[in-house]
């Protein structure tokens, strides 16, 4: 089962890459959103990643921004092992620093 975590992390990380990619595009928020029939407050808020974006809806904006719609996944495995890479850390640092013995 997918963790509410999980989820929002994908929301946020495919947000940011239909942001990025609208923005290569010279686009507006306000065009993007009249493309996809989106209000342009929805589609800010799925380039936040606090909305998730529908299965037509990306499909839709991979067409309009010009790649296919595996590319707003690409890396995604990448960021998230960094990320949790520096989560281990931190914690590894927190054990270290209080003198905690974990048996």
């Amino acid at each position: 089962m997918k963790s509410r975590r999980s989820s929002r992390a994908v929301d946020t990380f495919v947000g940011q890459r239909l942001r990025q990619q609208r923005e290569e595009n010279n686009m507006s928020a306000e065009e993007l959103a009249g493309a996809l029939s989106l209000p342009v407050k929805k589609l800010e808020q799925i380039e936040c990643g606090e909305e998730s974006i529908g299965a037509l809806s990306l499909y839709e904006a991979a067409q309009v921004v010009g790649v296919p719609v595996t590319f707003f996944f690409e890396g995604y495995n990448e960021e998230i092992m960094a990320e949790e890479t520096v989560k281990v850390a931190r914690s590894e640092k927190s054990v270290t620093s209080t003198g905690d013995t974990i048996k």
